[in-house]
């Protein structure tokens, strides 16, 4: 990002870092209330609260008490002593990890002109210079702090041998390395703890001036003893301090520091790079912020898939002679609770990793049951249990033929152009399917429940008409069944014949079609729901019909049509496998092959339906890519020659020899078999 989008995504993080770096901080009504840096009065007029963030303006703040106003790099000026707006800006993005187009820290985009006299390299004019600030080098500073380690008691109960450990040392007078050199800050003395070589934590242990102060970050954020995270071992703890880590791995614990809750995206991005080799304990403060920001923390580690366990502060802190509630471990330590502590750690940690051994095991079986051996028996169990269960016969023989006895568990997807009766032959073969005995579960997107009723009617008004030798005037469109005013003029034969042909579709498959009508955005989520709760009221697993694929909701709405209809086949051949059931799927075709012969590229947007497919069918009219086809003569014919072609069967038949011949019968809803 340039540097204006990387200047308006820092604004937006002006309450993230109150609540990181001010102290009181408390809702109020809508808005957000904290301890003024700037007098120091924690309540404004009527108690209501000194600095303020109103909701309705999330960027600027305002103190009711002394009446300073800004955003947030006027608080960083004051909180940190940056006085430079290249190091006020520098600062929020190494806080909020804001980043360029290069992943670089945006605002290395500075260039000199934007630096005080004092930053820029020396011999470099504002205007000519284009170098970048390097990063500080502390190693030097580290030794020598150390050095003088000894020289201070303010050691928070922790032992010479683990601060040692984490190079931690001591300055008598210490400044912000950036606080200008006329600043009339004063000195004070401070335990140094490294989190990098450009980065480190200053706590002041003389506990004089603004408490605000007390611990200060110098350096871009860096996660404190994150190396223990890749090493085989015990769990790690997640604290929020890095005295806190530091109390803990003197007890016989490994932990890290994540700095602040405010660092807990930033925490999570390092886990994405770096995933952890051990499980992670939470342990968080034991006050609001730090227990929200445990439960965002547990939330995120879950999305990202990082085994973890969080543990309430009342469960580890469970010391009956000591009544205060700790903020923390080290205030637990210091309480003179040693002993208690090490056996909190010892007590979670078991159990942890109790709960640990026990998902690995698990894990294993289910991982070593997906070796060939493994599947063996089930494979096996599997053959002899399909002779009790055949294939779904579609009704149509030669289909039938092709595919080895009809449909299997897959996904089977028939395509067409426009008008061509793919829904009317899908429908003849859910009644055909329903009349056997199966459960046929139509997801119509398109086409009301009574429409698709319609056309079944319709149908039987021929077919028992051919079958019977009934007068042809019997015979009834769609419309001639739902159109109440054409009833009117029926004799008592016509309304009689209708009635019988409800009769006979209601005695041999209407029990076992179940329509539900796309009401709404309805998508690959609501057609699996649809599977479970006809399981759940039935006890049977539907072949199931979708009609029709593109008009399928996706589940991003944001996606590009060829994203959605690639998810959606995704979805539906899953769907198949988990239930193990037929699902068949009508598609649109490509509107530059309404002329041409039936092909997989004439299947719109996705590749993945040729892809994902178990079965792909294409129906076209007799003739169609030949020299003298004319698809408005053939369309004209009274039945329609139909010729239906499978493109793939991944178990079975497919290609030029691979066709079924039908006529086509619009005006009454039938297909016949040549």
């Amino acid at each position: 990002m340039n540097k204006a989008q990387a200047r308006e995504a820092i604004l937006h993080h002006l309450r993230e870092y109150c609540d990181s770096f001010l102290e009181g901080g408390h809702n109020a009504g809508a808005n957000r209330q904290y301890n003024c840096p700037f007098c120091g009065s924690g309540e404004g007029p009527n108690h209501s609260g000194a600095l303020t963030i109103s909701n309705n303006n999330p960027v600027q703040f305002h103190c009711f008490s002394c009446g300073k106003s800004g955003n947030i790099f006027t608080l960083i000026k004051a909180v940190e002593h940056l006085d430079n707006y290249a190091n006020q800006f520098r600062r929020a993005c190494e806080l909020f990890h804001i980043t360029d187009d290069t992943g670089e820290v945006a605002a290395a985009d500075f260039k000199d002109e934007y630096l005080s006299p004092e930053d820029r390299p020396a011999g470099k004019s504002a205007q000519a210079s284009t170098q970048k600030n390097p990063e500080a080098d502390y190693t030097d500073f580290y030794k020598m702090a150390a050095d003088h380690l000894e020289n201070t008691d303010y050691h928070r109960g922790i032992s010479l041998e683990t601060l040692r450990r984490f190079n931690v040392g001591y300055v008598s007078k210490w400044k912000h390395p950036k606080t200008a050199s006329n600043s009339k800050v004063p000195y004070s003395s401070r335990l140094i703890i490294p989190t990098s070589k450009e980065s480190y934590i200053a706590r002041q242990t003389d506990k004089t001036g603004n408490p605000k102060y007390w611990k200060q970050k110098v350096g871009p954020v860096h996660i404190f003893n994150s190396s223990t995270l890749q090493k085989p071992g015990s769990p790690v703890y997640i604290t929020e301090g890095e005295i806190d880590a530091m109390t803990l791995e003197d007890n016989g614990a490994r932990a890290v520091a994540i700095g602040s809750t405010a660092m807990i995206n930033r925490f999570i991005e390092y886990l994405r790079g770096h995933p952890p080799a051990v499980p992670l304990i939470i342990l968080m403060d034991n006050d609001e912020p730090g227990q929200t920001a445990a439960m965002a923390l547990d939330e995120q580690l879950f999305t990202i898939g990082v085994e973890h366990y969080s543990v309430k502060p009342e469960d580890f802190y469970n010391v009956a002679e000591l009544e205060t509630d700790f903020k923390d471990c080290n205030e637990f330590l210091e309480a003179g609770a040693a002993e208690p502590l090490r056996a909190a750690i010892a007590r979670t940690t078991k159990k942890v990793n109790d709960i640990h051994d026990r998902h690995y095991e698990a894990e294993k079986l289910l991982y070593m049951e997906a070796s060939a051996a493994g599947r063996l028996q089930n494979f096996i169990d599997g053959i002899n249990g399909s002779v009790n269960t055949p294939p779904t016969e579609t009704g149509y023989h030669r289909l039938d033929q092709l595919l080895e006895g009809g449909l299997y568990e897959g996904l089977y997807i028939i395509g067409a152009v426009s008008s061509l009766g793919k829904t009317t032959f899908t429908m003849q073969m859910a009644d055909q399917i329903a009349a056997s005995g199966r459960d046929v579960l139509i997801l119509s997107l398109e086409m009301s429940a009574n429409e698709l009723i319609s056309k079944s009617i319709s149908r039987i008004t021929l077919t028992r008409g051919l079958r019977t030798g009934a007068d042809s005037r019997l015979y009834k469109t769609s419309r001639g069944i739902t159109v109440g005013s054409r009833w009117k003029k029926y004799d008592t034969a016509q309304k009689n014949y209708i009635f019988d042909c409800m009769a006979e579709y209601g005695e041999t498959c209407a029990n076992h079609i179940f329509i539900k009508e796309g009401v709404g955005n309805i998508g690959v989520t609501e057609a699996r729901k649809a599977v479970a709760d006809h399981h759940k009221y039935t006890g049977n697993y539907p072949v199931l019909i979708v009609d029709y694929l593109q008009a399928l909701a996706g589940q991003d709405p944001r996606e590009t049509d060829k994203a959605r209809v690639d998810g959606n086949v995704l979805e539906l051949k899953r769907i198949s496998r988990d239930y193990k059931i037929p699902v068949f799927c009508i598609s649109s075709f490509n509107r530059q092959n309404y002329t041409e012969a039936v092909n997989m590229a004439a299947f719109k947007e996705s590749g993945m339906i040729e892809y994902s497919s178990d079965v792909l069918i294409g129906l076209q009219l007799k003739g169609a890519g030949s020299k003298n086809f004319d698809m408005e003569d053939e369309k004209d014919k009274d039945p329609r020659e139909i010729e239906l072609l499978i493109l793939k069967n991944r178990q079975g038949e497919a290609g030029k020899r691979a066709f079924v011949e039908f006529k086509y019968f619009p005006k009454f809803n039938y297909f016949e078999e040549v």
